[in-house]
């Protein structure tokens, strides 16, 4: 059997830290790390980080292979690495050495790590607390407060693969928010795609709706078309419906799953101009947001594309329903409530699991 090759032995001389403070090593026999080096900021020569290490070399290093740590639990060092070669965030090579320093950093970058050090210390207890977050981010930064909860849930999904058990859902969804609740997992394959798993959720969340009795959710023609997928009329239980989409993925469920898919794309194309200002793809993460890009984005949606944020965002205004993820990293997140059903009589929350990749429904016990 094939084993992976051992990873190469990082090679970089050990040594003091840089004089100026920049978060690297000086090099051997040199006080600074580079003659460009002029302080936190650098800047620095092209082959700085080949010859230096970081000052701070505890934990994992960035999965772009820049030699930089990690930073926090996540898999890079800031949201612009790309590459050995970078770009990097400007307070880069020395956060979480010296938070204090008073280096000005953007928005994501501000969020990423100031979400780590809340999650380190366990702030933010309360969905208040959450919420007082939101509405400083958005005022001191100039921007809507949903933009700061679409930056929030994007960052928490670039954390390392949470790869505990399932149960583990159980636990962050009565730390956080007091529910208790069962895992339904439909896997990622809907009737006609893969990677289908926000949609499966949502569908199955919409199924129990109707099996209480509720007849809200999709309006409309989207809503003509999952009455023909989903037979509400008929005297088929929930747990029947799962176990169906369990055997078969072109079931009930999956065939309401690409309903909602196509519904999703159709919503982010006509409403395009509500949508475009939180269109934030992490490989283009500080690029400005074009119509251009947006539009392949959705066109690839069409295919195997696996839900985001944007989209659950976008099934969150079709359906009506208010989303609260709940982060397999133990990250807390913000409510996706763009319609406020949180406030309405009926109180429609659904809680999704996600480990950065994979989507499950929290079913409520007793709910």
């Amino acid at each position: 059997m094939a084993t992976c090759p051992a990873p190469a032995p990082d090679l970089r001389p050990t040594g003091p830290e840089c004089q100026h403070g920049c978060g690297w090593t000086a090099f051997p026999g040199r006080t600074t790390c580079c003659r460009s080096c002029q302080g936190n900021e650098g800047p620095h020569s092209k082959d700085c980080s080949t010859k230096n290490r970081p000052s701070h070399t505890s934990g994992p290093l960035c999965e772009q292979g820049c030699g930089r740590r990690s930073f926090g639990s996540f898999t890079t060092c800031c949201t612009r690495c790309r590459g050995p070669k970078g770009p990097h965030a400007g307070d880069c090579a020395h956060k979480g050495v010296n938070a204090t320093r008073g280096v000005d950093f953007d928005l994501e970058d501000g969020l990423r790590r100031q979400l780590e050090e809340w999650h380190a210390v366990g702030a933010m207890q309360s969905a208040q607390q959450v919420q007082d977050v939101i509405r400083e981010l958005s005022s001191s930064a100039g921007v809507a407060e949903q933009v700061v909860k679409m930056l929030w849930l994007s960052i928490a999904r670039q954390t390392r693969p949470s790869k505990g058990p399932l149960a583990v859902y159980l636990d962050l969804a009565k730390k956080h928010h007091g529910v208790d609740v069962e895992v339904i997992d439909l896997g990622q394959y809907s009737a006609k795609h893969s990677n289908s798993c926000m949609f499966l959720t949502c569908a199955v969340a919409l199924a129990e709706r109707r099996e209480k009795g509720h007849d809200d959710g999709p309006l409309g023609v989207v809503g003509d078309h999952i009455e023909v997928s989903a037979p509400f009329g008929q005297t088929i239980s929930l747990p029947d419906l799962i176990q169906e989409h369990q055997e078969n993925p072109y079931s009930t469920l999956g065939r309401m799953a690409d309903v909602l898919r196509h519904a999703a794309c159709e919503v982010l194309l006509s409403d395009k101009d509500y949508f475009l200002p939180f269109f934030h793809p992490v490989a283009a993460a500080h690029s400005e947001p074009s119509e251009d890009a947006y539009e392949k984005w959705v066109s690839k949606m069409r295919g195997e594309e696996e839900g985001d944020e944007l989209v659950m965002l976008a099934l969150s205004r079709l359906c009506g329903v208010a989303v609260q993820p709940v982060q397999k990293s133990g990250y807390r997140v913000p409510l996706m409530d763009p319609c406020g059903e949180s406030e309405s009589p009926t109180g429609w929350i659904s809680y999704w699991g996600n480990d950065d990749r994979h989507w499950v429904w929290l079913r409520l016990r007793g709910g």
